[in-house]
Order: structure tokens, then sequence, then C-alpha cells
């Protein structure tokens, strides 16, 4: 009976712990996340198919912290999509571009190459209007990153 005892409290003490590691890492990647940056890098292409405009993009993503982001969370950190805005907040387009093994060095950029979106020109109006101002300084990018299941928007 003491062993059980003993082996139950070692038990809830190990869950306890994980809890908290796991709790803290989910802390530390929100204030990592909250001072990284994403912007477009740069345009390489821009092609017209039917009923829309595909736009292949460079992304990147800019840590400003002195944290290294792969250290901290392994491949626990997961790029799942990126939506791109005008500079005014008019949502072009969303790419559903998935990258694991996040490596952010402190104080440096990585450069997520050859995102494809896709953005619809039913209202070839306005999508015109939007088209012919882009450059990578007047889109806005939002990325949303997964650490430990936790979703965060950058």
């Amino acid at each position: 009976m003491k062993t059980l005892h003993t082996i139950l409290i070692g038990a809830t003490a190990l869950a306890m712990y994980a809890y908290n590691k796991a709790n803290n890492t989910v802390t530390e990647a929100k204030n990592i996340i909250d001072n990284l940056k994403v912007k477009v890098k740069k345009i390489n292409n821009i092609t017209q198919g039917f009923g829309k405009l595909t736009i292949n993009l460079d992304i990147a993503l800019i840590n400003q912290t002195n944290h290294n982001f792969e250290a901290n969370f392994g491949d626990t950190a997961t790029l799942k999509k990126l939506e791109l805005y005008t500079n005014t907040g008019v949502l072009l387009a969303t790419a559903n571009k998935e990258v694991s093994n996040l490596n952010l060095q402190p104080y440096t950029e990585t450069v997520i190459q050859n995102v494809n979106v896709d953005i619809d020109t039913s209202n070839i109006v306005s999508t015109i209007t939007q088209i012919l101002s882009l450059t990578p300084e007047n889109i806005v990018v939002q990325a949303h990153v997964q650490v430990l299941g936790k979703n965060f928007v950058i």
C-alpha cells in the first residue's frame, strides 16, 4: 500500500511538472510571437487564371527578439496560413501554406519562398484597382502560427 501511495504521489508530481512546463512554453511562445514581424519580401510573379489572379510571393518572418525560436519550441511551432491585406485593410487573399520546423534565429529574418495566393477577380473593377497598387511595401500580411496546439496571429 505504501508503494502504491508513493507511485501516485510521484505520478501526480510528474503530471504537474509537465503541465507547468507546457504552460510556460506557450507563454514564452506568445511573448516571442508578439514581437515577430511578417512582411512581403518580394513579388515573384502574377499570373491570370479563370476568375482569379495568382500571385507568387516570398514572405519574410522577422524575429525581433534575442530568443532563438527553433531552440525554444523545436517542431512544435507551425505556420498554418497567411492572410494578405491592402494597407487600407481590404482582405486580398488567404494562402494555406503550412510550414513546420520554423527556424528563426535572434534578430534575423527567415524567408518562406514561393507562396502562392489566389485573388478572386469576380469584382474586377475593385480587384484591378487593388492589383495595380500592389508593392511589397503596401501589402500587410498576417501569419497564423500554431504552438503546442494554441493558435497565434502575427
